[in-house]
């Protein structure tokens, strides 16, 4: 649902887009005849007084896009590089299925998460916002 960019996490914009306004921390709710809403899909930066991170912009209730914040407002900070091994959930998945230990990633999870990707999927195909996620 996110990626790393020049250490910052960035969201997806195809799950951000699947996401509705009340989904979100942030909003810029304009009217569809705010002259903003027109500078913004044109591509023009919005002042935005909310917090730091990413402010969804909607207009008529509905979720447009996500609008980064300007360069003064983000603070950065490193992210530790984290060493792993993709067998690490393989030998859990074996270990679990000996009782030998709880499963790292239960069974609802991965459901969730399959879910999110078909709803992101759908979403992209029919070019319109999908709500029946879960």
């Amino acid at each position: 649902v996110a990626q790393v960019c020049k250490n910052r996490l960035e969201p997806c914009h195809a799950a951000f887009a699947a996401a509705a306004a009340a989904d979100c921390r942030q909003v810029l709710a304009l009217a569809p005849e705010d002259p903003r809403l027109i500078a913004f899909l044109h591509g023009e930066e919005l002042p935005c007084t909310a917090e730091k991170g990413f402010c969804a912009v909607t207009a008529a209730g509905l979720t447009k896009t996500m609008a980064p914040r300007t360069e003064e407002t983000i603070k950065r900070y490193p992210l530790p590089r984290v060493e792993s091994d993709v067998r690490d959930f393989y030998r859990n998945v074996v270990k679990a299925s000996r009782g030998e230990e709880e499963q790292l990633i239960r069974h609802d999870e991965m459901m969730r998460d399959m879910k999110l990707m078909e709803a992101i999927f759908r979403s992209s195909e029919t070019h319109t916002v999908v709500t029946d996620i879960f």
